[in-house]
């Protein structure tokens, strides 16, 4: 929530020396609909809740986690390193939510003859399973082989054991799951990686 800009954390010198925090609402809008809204609500019209958590569920989640799968990328260089391509959002050979023989991928980045292709599975309780591997690598080799291909999916949920068993055997299949989030990015610039592994 603090990289979200939602909350602050303001830390200060109690009596005895020691340094507290406290986390304060830093979001005009939240702090507005938490102070009045939220707490004036009428909670006997479930509807209203309903539709709230639709919203959470499908929009703002969804946000944050695309955030968060974009600064792994930005951080985690060394992941696709192999293909001798630095990978760049903001760069002309990167190209966002393109469709390719019926499948919708994030982003595809191409890199002579190399290509990178970023697939999100960000709706709660989706995750990866061997239908959409199959359907992701048929559109992908269509026009190019299989190992000229670097494949980065992220999951909000999990992948299937089938997923698992083919990033272990393809060098070029990177799994990132949420939990991939959690690490301190900088700390792990200090060792190589190979693609597939996970922490």
């Amino acid at each position: 929530m603090i990289s979200a800009g939602i909350v602050k954390r303001i830390e200060f010198k109690s009596n005895k020396g020691t340094t507290q925090a406290r986390y304060e609402m830093s979001n005009e809008y939240f702090c507005f609909w938490y102070r009045y809204i939220f707490t004036h609500a009428n909670y006997e019209n479930e509807s209203v809740f309903e539709a709230i958590m639709k919203y959470v569920k499908n929009v703002s989640v969804k946000r944050v986690f695309r955030k968060e799968c974009e600064y792994w990328l930005e951080k985690n260089y060394y992941a696709y390193w192999y293909t001798n391509a630095e990978f760049y959002f903001h760069d002309e050979r990167c190209l966002r939510n393109v469709k390719l023989n019926g499948t919708t991928f994030d982003a595809v980045f191409q890199n002579y003859g190399d290509y990178i292709f970023v697939k999100y599975f960000d709706t709660i309780g989706e995750h990866c399973t061997k239908p959409d591997w199959d359907e992701i690598e048929e559109a992908t080799t269509k026009f190019n082989r299989l190992e000229n291909n670097t494949y980065i999916l992220f999951s909000i949920h999990r992948f299937s054991e089938y997923c698992w068993k083919i990033s272990s055997k393809y060098d070029n299949l990177r799994l990132v799951q949420m939990t991939s989030f959690l690490p301190t990015y900088d700390n792990f610039h200090i060792l190589p990686h190979r693609v597939g592994d996970d922490y």
